[in-house]
Protein backbone atom coordinates (compact mmCIF):
# COMPACT_ATOMS: atom_id res chain seq x y z
CA UNK A 1 0.00 0.00 0.00
CA UNK A 2 1.13 3.35 -0.92
CA UNK A 3 0.38 7.07 -0.46
CA UNK A 4 -1.00 6.86 -4.31
CA UNK A 5 -4.06 5.19 -3.07
CA UNK A 6 -7.39 7.59 -3.45
CA UNK A 7 -9.89 5.63 -2.54
CA UNK A 8 -11.68 4.87 1.04
CA UNK A 9 -9.26 3.29 3.50
CA UNK A 10 -11.82 1.92 5.70
CA UNK A 11 -13.46 0.06 2.50
CA UNK A 12 -10.40 -1.40 2.00
CA UNK A 13 -9.65 -2.64 5.57
CA UNK A 14 -13.36 -4.34 5.09
CA UNK A 15 -12.24 -6.28 1.73
CA UNK A 16 -9.17 -7.19 3.99
CA UNK A 17 -10.90 -8.67 6.77
CA UNK A 18 -13.28 -9.84 4.42
CA UNK A 19 -10.70 -11.83 2.74
CA UNK A 20 -9.71 -13.82 6.56
CA UNK A 21 -12.98 -15.50 5.55
CA UNK A 22 -11.97 -17.20 3.04
CA UNK A 23 -10.80 -21.11 2.81
CA UNK A 24 -7.47 -20.44 1.68
CA UNK A 25 -6.90 -17.67 3.98
CA UNK A 26 -8.49 -19.44 7.04
CA UNK A 27 -6.24 -22.43 6.57
CA UNK A 28 -3.05 -21.27 6.45
CA UNK A 29 -1.87 -18.61 9.91
CA UNK A 30 0.68 -17.14 8.06
CA UNK A 31 -1.51 -15.68 5.36
CA UNK A 32 -4.18 -14.48 8.19
CA UNK A 33 -0.96 -12.69 10.12
CA UNK A 34 0.41 -10.97 6.96
CA UNK A 35 -2.79 -9.72 6.56
CA UNK A 36 -3.62 -8.69 9.62
CA UNK A 37 -0.16 -6.92 9.88
CA UNK A 38 -1.22 -4.39 7.26
CA UNK A 39 -3.57 -2.84 10.40
CA UNK A 40 -0.41 -2.45 12.29
CA UNK A 41 1.50 -0.70 9.41
CA UNK A 42 -1.53 1.59 8.29
CA UNK A 43 -3.88 2.72 10.78
CA UNK A 44 -5.64 4.31 8.07
CA UNK A 45 -7.52 0.93 7.74
CA UNK A 46 -9.58 1.65 10.46
CA UNK A 47 -11.63 -1.83 11.24
CA UNK A 48 -10.95 -1.36 14.56
CA UNK A 49 -14.28 -2.76 15.78
CA UNK A 50 -14.26 -6.06 13.54
CA UNK A 51 -10.72 -6.90 14.85
CA UNK A 52 -11.60 -6.43 18.31
CA UNK A 53 -14.84 -8.90 17.48
CA UNK A 54 -12.28 -11.57 15.58
CA UNK A 55 -10.33 -11.32 18.95
CA UNK A 56 -11.72 -13.90 21.18
CA UNK A 57 -11.76 -16.79 19.04
CA UNK A 58 -8.43 -16.43 17.77
CA UNK A 59 -5.44 -18.27 17.94
CA UNK A 60 -2.51 -16.45 19.85
CA UNK A 61 -0.21 -15.35 16.73
CA UNK A 62 -3.61 -13.78 15.26
CA UNK A 63 -4.15 -11.93 18.78
CA UNK A 64 -1.02 -10.77 19.24
CA UNK A 65 -1.79 -8.85 16.07
CA UNK A 66 -4.71 -7.01 16.86
CA UNK A 67 -3.04 -6.31 20.13
CA UNK A 68 -0.43 -4.43 17.66
CA UNK A 69 -3.26 -3.00 15.88
CA UNK A 70 -5.76 -1.84 18.79
CA UNK A 71 -1.79 0.43 19.87
CA UNK A 72 -1.79 1.61 16.42
CA UNK A 73 -5.50 2.90 16.50
CA UNK A 74 -5.49 4.16 19.96
CA UNK A 75 -8.00 1.56 21.22
CA UNK A 76 -6.61 2.24 24.90
CA UNK A 77 -10.37 1.71 26.40
CA UNK A 78 -10.00 -2.04 24.71
CA UNK A 79 -6.33 -2.50 25.78
CA UNK A 80 -7.20 -1.49 29.17
CA UNK A 81 -9.80 -4.17 29.45
CA UNK A 82 -7.22 -7.15 28.13
CA UNK A 83 -4.44 -6.13 31.02
CA UNK A 84 -6.56 -8.54 33.51
CA UNK A 85 -5.58 -11.44 31.38
CA UNK A 86 -2.04 -10.53 30.95
CA UNK A 87 -0.84 -13.47 32.92
CA UNK A 88 -2.25 -15.85 30.95
CA UNK A 89 -0.61 -14.29 27.06
CA UNK A 90 1.57 -16.35 25.45
CA UNK A 91 5.60 -15.09 25.44
CA UNK A 92 4.62 -13.13 21.81
CA UNK A 93 1.07 -11.67 22.93
CA UNK A 94 2.91 -10.39 26.40
CA UNK A 95 5.52 -8.89 24.55
CA UNK A 96 2.67 -7.31 22.07
CA UNK A 97 0.51 -6.30 25.07
CA UNK A 98 3.71 -4.63 26.84
CA UNK A 99 4.18 -2.59 23.26
CA UNK A 100 0.53 -1.43 23.36
CA UNK A 101 1.12 -0.42 26.86
CA UNK A 102 2.67 2.96 25.56
CA UNK A 103 -0.67 4.50 24.89
CA UNK A 104 -1.66 3.99 28.43
CA UNK A 105 -1.86 7.05 30.50
CA UNK A 106 1.23 7.99 32.01
CA UNK A 107 0.46 6.65 35.69
CA UNK A 108 -1.62 3.43 34.56
CA UNK A 109 1.02 2.48 32.10
CA UNK A 110 3.64 2.64 34.87
CA UNK A 111 1.27 0.67 37.87
CA UNK A 112 0.62 -1.98 35.70
CA UNK A 113 4.40 -2.41 33.93
CA UNK A 114 6.31 -2.03 37.19
CA UNK A 115 3.71 -5.72 38.71
CA UNK A 116 3.83 -6.82 35.42
CA UNK A 117 6.97 -8.49 36.59
CA UNK A 118 9.00 -11.37 33.95
CA UNK A 119 12.55 -12.45 34.05
CA UNK A 120 13.04 -12.32 30.41
CA UNK A 121 15.24 -9.51 29.33
CA UNK A 122 13.42 -8.76 26.29
CA UNK A 123 10.43 -8.48 27.73
CA UNK A 124 11.55 -6.07 30.36
CA UNK A 125 13.79 -4.05 27.68
CA UNK A 126 10.49 -3.81 25.58
CA UNK A 127 8.98 -2.49 29.47
CA UNK A 128 11.25 0.39 29.64
CA UNK A 129 10.80 1.26 25.91
CA UNK A 130 6.77 1.64 26.90
CA UNK A 131 7.52 3.50 29.94
CA UNK A 132 9.00 6.46 28.01
CA UNK A 133 7.32 9.25 27.05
Amino acid sequence: MTNNYTKDWKVLGNKILDILTSDLIKSNQFFQMALLSLFVRNVKLNNINRLIFIYSNASPSIRREIILSAYQANAIDWLRELKENYSGFDIWSKRAFVIACKGLPEDEKKFFLDHAVEDEILLNLLKKWSKQR
